[in-house]
């Protein structure tokens, strides 16, 4: 997880060079700004005004998205005719075939061309499974039978509302093991050294925070991040501190080298988990992709994500006080909902209602203060509707951004890549996960890194 300095000569600084300023985009980036603006589409849409959300994305420049095309042709013919090394140039020819793709998604959403849109974006980001979905139901259902308590009216109430607006189970039960505990444990002792190394005095005050039930601010979290990048010596990174009004979202820009943290209340042990996640994991391997032979690992090869996202989910399952479930089970609810894994194709209203319900469910069961629970929970449902409507219209249902399912897919598929590695190994292939941005779950990516040694 520490940063580790290489001397090996770069194979491809012509090409980052050449490509990084055409294809150092990410599609949803031109996602955010909408003809009206976002947060009064919200307010509008949250004060029942409007039925669904109309998206105009006014970031989208259709000149733009001609000469990106055009350049990346040009560069691609380039390097097939002039690049010897197969790795190099099939690395590169991937990636490149991948920025063209997300310009045709680009192009559809301009268009409003929804059809198009929804091939194109499953074609980069896959769909979700059945047998994935007929999970999470379980997992669901699950919970909702636990919450049958006379003793909490409230809570099983919201069980009931729920359990009346999901679709019924299977009735074939999908079998997807959780990790076993030798093996969480394994993990837990790498990532709390390796926490350890990063946070220096400040990972015992985090554990003392932790016995106390101590909170944080973002603003402390932001003095907190910038000194564990001053360990690993990412001086050129940048921390943000939001408020409330300008975003709802955790995330990093690894293009610009940002880190945006949202306005809200942070306990101790969920600063933990985003050390493990956000820099542990996202930065890390951007700094290590930054000394590798290819340099192109420190920006991504081709679909990267569902690995990235992945091994990070999996090193923040490690330190949980418990693990009850794989990650991202809302987001992936909702993309299968919108699509209609069950027969119903749903709209923006339809999956958010859902989604609310499910949050008011989750509210009740943490035990969250009651006056809280109904805002709480229509703002996490309006993130999770939104990021799954997001390149739409936000008018038509069985449309949607399919990106968001590979948090859950990554994080079981890492988990199942890590389960038979022997306790003596699981430390250094770790180490060989974090070498960079690449999926490890896929097979075009090994062969790269194998022959890379």
């Amino acid at each position: 997880m520490q940063s580790k300095k290489t001397h090996t000569t770069p194979l491809d600084t012509q090409w980052l060079a050449q490509f990084e300023p055409l294809g150092a985009f990410q599609a949803h980036q031109f996602f955010s700004n909408v003809k009206g603006g976002l947060s009064t589409i919200k307010k509008s849409f949250l004060s029942d005004e409007i039925e669904n959300p109309h998206f105009e994305y006014i970031d989208i420049n259709p000149s733009d998205l001609d000469e990106k095309k055009q350049a990346l042709l040009d560069l691609k013919k380039e390097l097939l005719k002039s690049e010897k090394n197969e790795v190099v140039q099939s690395a590169y020819e991937w990636k490149i075939d991948e920025k063209l793709t997300e310009l045709k998604l680009l192009q559809a959403v301009l268009q409003n061309d929804m059809e198009t849109f929804q091939k194109t974006n499953e074609s980069l980001y896959g769909s979700p499974a059945p047998d994935l979905f007929a999970h999470s139901l379980q997992v669901i259902h699950h919970e909702i039978q636990v919450a049958q308590n006379p003793d909490h009216a409230d809570l099983m109430h919201a069980a009931t509302d729920l359990k009346e607006k999901l679709p019924p189970l299977s009735s074939t039960k999908t079998e997807i093991a959780l990790p076993s505990k030798t093996r969480i444990e394994s993990i837990k002792v790498y990532v709390q050294k390796q926490l350890q190394l990063l946070l220096g005095e400040a990972y015992e005050s985090l554990q003392e925070g932790i016995q106390a039930k101590k909170n944080y601010s973002n603003v402390e979290l932001k003095a907190l991040f910038q000194s564990v990048l001053g360990h690993l010596n990412a001086n050129d990174w940048t921390v943000i501190a939001h408020d409330h009004s300008e975003r709802g979202v955790f995330s990093i820009d690894q293009g610009k080298k940002d880190i945006h943290i949202p306005e809200r209340v942070y306990p101790a042990q969920r600063v933990l988990e985003l050390v493990a996640h956000e820099i542990g994991v996202h930065v890390v391997r951007r700094l290590h992709g930054d000394r590798a032979p290819l340099k192109l690992l420190s920006i991504g090869l081709d679909r990267y994500t569902r690995g990235d996202e992945g091994l990070a989910a999996t090193l923040e399952d490690a330190i949980k006080p418990e693990l009850h479930d794989f990650f991202g089970l809302d987001r992936y609810l909702a993309i299968s909902l919108a699509l209609g894994l069950d027969g119903k194709k749903r709209n923006f209203r339809q999956v958010f209602e859902i989604m609310k319900s499910f949050h008011i469910f989750r509210g009740w069961q943490a035990n969250l203060p009651s006056e809280k629970i109904p805002e709480l929970a229509q703002e996490k449902a309006w993130m999770n509707t939104y990021r799954t409507f997001r390149g739409t219209n936000g008018q038509q249902a069985g449309f949607c951004y399919t990106k968001d399912m590979l948090y859950r897919e990554g994080n079981i598929g890492v988990w199942d890549l890590l389960a038979n590695v022997p306790t003596s190994n699981v430390e250094d292939h770790i180490e060989t996960l974090l070498l960079g941005k690449y999926d490890p779950l896929n097979s075009r990516h090994q062969w790269v890194m194998e022959q890379l040694g």
